[in-house]
């Protein structure tokens, strides 16, 4: 007995007839179906099939008994090709294993839903209380220093300041406004009280922008 030999091989057609070749004898044609030497046809459980035209050789039961319920003429609303049909002539995606309905070859299951996206929820930076009172600190500041600022047509700079070894409301104060701009400031010495921490730099521009008030890092603190 010769291994790894081919008994048995079929190439089939796009509606299922088969050309057979080898030693082994098998009847098997699409699912369902079982073929008949003598009548050339394949069984096809409640019809008989025929491969070469892809058309089955009776009338569609089910149709039958739908159209015999509505009206006295079988098929009455459907073209005489769909009750014959084998798979509403579409072999490639359905088969048809009981000669009544179609059934794809590929089960279309729904794909299941996407979960939502989970975005991650931002957690909000809390503010010290303390900002709040250095904002409204700078509020004040520019409302008292802007009309002379306008007047002089000079910029002015100060600090808002945190006393050392203090924590929550009451611990911020403001430097004496003095004429400069912010490069001044930041380079000069620090006129915050000696050990106390500078919490953000102010200035203005003084007739150049009237309305201009730089309030830097004051709101984010």
């Amino acid at each position: 007995m010769q291994r790894n030999k081919s008994v048995w091989s079929a190439r089939y057609e796009v509606f299922g007839q088969a050309r057979v070749a080898g030693s082994f004898e098998s009847n098997l044609r699409f699912p369902g179906q079982y073929y008949d030497h003598e009548s050339g046809l394949h069984q096809n459980w409640w019809r008989e099939y025929e491969a070469v035209t892809g058309y089955y050789t009776q009338f569609d039961p089910l149709e039958t008994l739908a159209s015999y319920a509505q009206s006295p003429w079988p098929g009455f609303g459907r073209s005489l090709s769909e009750n014959y049909s084998y798979s509403s002539n579409n072999p490639v995606t359905f088969f048809d294993p009981s000669g009544l309905d179609r059934v794809p070859r590929i089960p279309t299951v729904p794909p299941a839903p996407l979960p939502p996206p989970s975005m991650p929820t931002p957690t909000p930076t809390p503010r010290r209380p303390e900002s709040y009172e250095g904002y409204h600190l700078i509020k004040v500041l520019s409302a008292t220093v802007q009309p002379t600022a306008v007047a002089e047509d000079m910029e002015y700079c100060a600090e808002v300041c945190r006393k050392s070894n203090c924590v929550g409301v009451g611990c911020l104060y403001v430097t004496t406004p003095r004429r400069g701009s912010r490069v001044q400031c930041r380079q000069g010495p620090s006129y915050c009280n000696g050990g106390d921490e500078m919490v953000c730099p102010w200035h203005n521009h003084g007739a150049k922008f009237p309305s201009f008030s730089q309030v830097f890092r004051a709101q984010r603190q």
